[in-house]
């Protein structure tokens, strides 16, 4: 089989065995969920489900070198709707009936179990929380990600707004502060490639404009984005200055200085409000921290170029702020860094 030819037709077996890994990749269930028979009505066909942190994926194969149909067992996951992984079409709803299913000679599916979409709460109306801070962004992340698609649809630097969310997972929650924390959100859609933002979260007692929720007390706290609050917008300057490390649950956050100047830490922070794809902060009038949204590993031009013109040229970089004193980037094991933010 010649690779060469493989790589120019778009429905050979390397592009499609490339499409199948890159599946797996987005949906942690296929390799860290639990693993539960289900038993169909036709012994031909092998259907099982994966769970993991609110992930369902049922998996159906037909065994047999005929067309085969078959009632799946599905009550438990009633209201629920299996959308196909590949082509991302949204199958009849499951209800208390045996899930009814054709597949042709040695055919299969892979579904994502999806939920029914919460009713959008009416004007004025915050949805409200029962569990700590602690478990919000810990143990219980399934219900974050059920607040974010609202909140990110509003916001100017959030890339999909004109697609449809199909699903959206907490993938790493990095602590910054007492109840304040930077969240890597994963965006899947029901067409095209899924995304990952950057969202700093903090719990406040005075929310500002917008929170995202509001916890039910005593004492009342609400949900807000952290570049509204002192508890998150001091960090990104600190981590810098200090070198820190902040171990997440899957990979770490690395702040670096690049200058060997001391960093004036406890200067007073606010954010810029004309930006497009990224979020900034100001420090006094010394420093600006700009926060990329948008999640991406690998070579970030504004980083290097940044760095070039700090370390190599004998004179002050044109304009001054091109000067980068520092970064803090992302990485999990055994993957390249992902650009964070510089100052």
């Amino acid at each position: 089989m010649n690779v060469e030819s493989q790589q120019a037709s778009l429905s050979s077996l390397w592009w499609w065995m490339k499409r199948a890994i890159a599946v797996r990749k987005n949906h942690r269930a296929f390799s860290r969920g639990t693993f539960a028979f289900l038993h169909p009505d036709n012994r031909k066909v092998l259907a099982f489900v994966r769970s993991y942190e609110g992930e369902h994926i049922l998996v159906v194969v037909n065994l047999s070198r005929f067309v085969q149909s078959v009632r799946i067992p599905l009550s438990g996951f009633q209201g629920m709707t299996p959308v196909e992984i590949f082509g991302r079409s949204a199958f009849p709803v499951i209800d208390t009936e045996p899930y009814f299913l054709s597949l042709g000679p040695h055919g299969f599916y892979w579904f994502a179990l999806t939920p029914a979409a919460a009713p959008a709460p009416s004007s004025g109306q915050r949805p409200q929380l029962t569990l700590g801070w602690s478990a919000l962004v810990g143990d219980r992340r399934e219900v974050l990600a059920s607040l974010l698609p609202a909140y990110l649809q509003r916001q100017r630097w959030f890339g999909g707004k004109a697609r449809d969310i199909q699903r959206l997972h907490v993938a790493e929650v990095l602590p910054c502060a007492e109840a304040a924390a930077l969240v890597l959100v994963q965006v899947e859609y029901t067409e095209g490639l899924p995304e990952n933002y950057w969202l700093p979260l903090s719990a406040v007692a005075h929310p500002g404009e917008n929170p995202m929720a509001e916890w039910s007390g005593p004492p009342t706290l609400y949900l807000v984005e952290g570049l509204q609050t002192e508890a998150w917008t001091g960090f990104p300057l600190a981590a810098i200055a200090k070198n820190q490390v902040v171990q997440g649950r899957e990979g770490w956050l690395q702040g670096q200085r690049h200058t060997p100047a001391d960093l004036a830490t406890e200067l007073g922070s606010a954010p810029l409000q004309a930006e497009q794809s990224n979020s900034s902060l100001v420090y006094g009038d010394r420093y600006l921290f700009k926060l990329y949204r948008k999640a991406e590993e690998g070579f970030n031009p504004e980083i290097e170029i940044g760095n070039f013109l700090t370390a190599q040229t004998e004179h002050e970089p044109s304009p001054p702020f091109a000067k980068v004193l520092g970064d803090l980037s992302y990485r999990r094991k055994g993957q390249e860094r992902s650009p964070l933010g510089c100052c």
